[in-house]
Parts: structure tokens; sequence; C-alpha cells
């Protein structure tokens, strides 16, 4: 072996030698003797063009103003989200903003003022709540066999929900549901109106805002619901027309 190791002529040759053969066929890739090279077995490694950086202002003006193709990229990052981390995400929104309903209604309300804004009436529940769900979705057909498709796109984020199980998607809806008419017609809108109630509530969809008719039915519907709950003064009129 230490004569091997220590050889000035082809290492394969002697290898074959040592079991009483000769070699007979020269390869083009031998031996460190030979003139091995070892360009071939390096894998050339390409590195990523690093993303340029963009300063903040420019990053704060494409969230709010939709400028550079921002609801392309964002459908780009939804459709490359899994259902899982697509939902993952939706939780955490939705218990973020369950625990602002429930934290503002410690501070705003008596055990007395919180049990009126649940108010059950099943008259008001069936003609304001699943009457005003029934034009909603009116509206919302009328608008996707009518009008351009780009006009009514999300980005796919009701593609990744289409997929999920009937009920996951009962519950998520129920879920979102009673959260944010919790939030924004039980606290917001009773303490500072209708109108702070839709702005905050279309803020939070500011990612509508390249799509301008995305963001005009958003607004729209707040507003509409903000009605229903000022004509009846119950929280399951507004989360049975919003489910």
């Amino acid at each position: 072996m230490d004569e091997w190791v220590h050889l000035s002529s082809c290492r394969r040759q002697a290898l074959v030698r040592a079991f009483g053969e000769e070699l007979t066929d020269q390869q083009n890739v031998c031996c460190d003797r030979c003139g091995l090279s070892l360009d071939g077995y390096e894998r050339a490694v390409r590195r990523p063009e690093e993303a340029p950086v963009r300063h903040w202002r420019e990053e704060l003006w494409d969230m709010l103003f939709g400028g550079g193709g921002r609801m392309k990229r964002q459908s780009e990052q939804i459709r490359q989200m899994t259902e899982r981390e697509l939902l993952f995400h939706l939780y955490v929104t939705q218990g973020l903003l369950l625990l602002a309903a429930g934290g503002c209604s410690l501070f705003l309300f008596d055990w007395a003022e919180w049990r009126r804004l649940w108010r059950f009436d099943l008259t008001d529940v069936l003609l304001y709540g699943a009457g005003g769900a029934a034009l909603v979705l009116a509206v919302d057909f009328l608008a996707m066999r009518y009008l351009p498709d780009d006009w009514h796109d999300d980005g796919g984020v009701n593609e990744k929900y289409s997929a999920a199980a009937r009920f996951r998607i009962s519950f998520l809806c129920a879920l979102i549901a009673v959260t944010e008419e919790w939030l924004f017609r039980g606290v917001v809108q009773t303490h500072w109106g209708l109108g702070a109630a839709s702005v905050i509530f279309a803020v939070l969809h500011v990612r509508y805002l390249e799509k301008w008719f995305l963001f005009l039915m958003v607004v729209l519907i707040s507003l509409f619901l903000g009605a229903l709950y000022e004509q009846t003064g119950s929280l399951w009129v507004t989360v049975v027309a919003h489910f």
C-alpha cells in the first residue's frame, strides 16, 4: 500500500497488476498520475441573484396602493403556498381580530350592553340577515357572470379554499363572520359610528386596492352590513348576512 501511495507511474495499472492482470484500455479519466482533472467533478454553483434592496417607503407605497403589479406577486405567492400554510395564516389573523374584539369589549361594555349586541330576533335574522346575504350573493353572481374575470380575480385565495372540505369551509365562514362582525359592528360601529367601521374594514382589505372593483365591493358590503346593524341593533343579523 505504501508503494502504491508513492507511485510515480499509473496507479490504475499498478492496481490491476496486483491481481495478475494488465490494463488494456487506457481510460480518459484515469488517476492523478496520468493527469486527472477535477474540473469534470466540480458542479458549477449558480448563486441566486440578490434582489435589490428597496427603501421602506417604496414597500409601504406598494402595500397601500398596489404599485408594480402587487396583485400579480401576491397571486404567485398564494399559489406557491400549501392549503395548510394558507389556513394557518387565516387562523392567526382571525385569532388576533378575536382577541381585539374580546379585549375591547371588556373595557367598553358592561355585561348587559354586551348581551344586547347579541340580541336574537328570528324575524330580523331571516328578513335582514338571510335576505341581505341572498342580495349580496345575487350581485356577486351577476358580477361573475357578466363582468370580465380580471375584475373579480382575488389573487387565487378562493381557489385555495375551494379545495378544502365542505365542513372546513363552513367553519371558516362562521369564524370569519362572528369575529369580524363582533369587532367592526359590535365594537367599532357601536362606539365610533358606521363611517369608522367601514374605513377600518376597508383598510384591512387594502390588498384589493389594485383591483378597484373588488375594493369597491368590499366598501359597499361593509356599508350594507353597517346599515343592517343600524336597522336591527343585532350582531346575529350581520353575522348571518356576512356568512
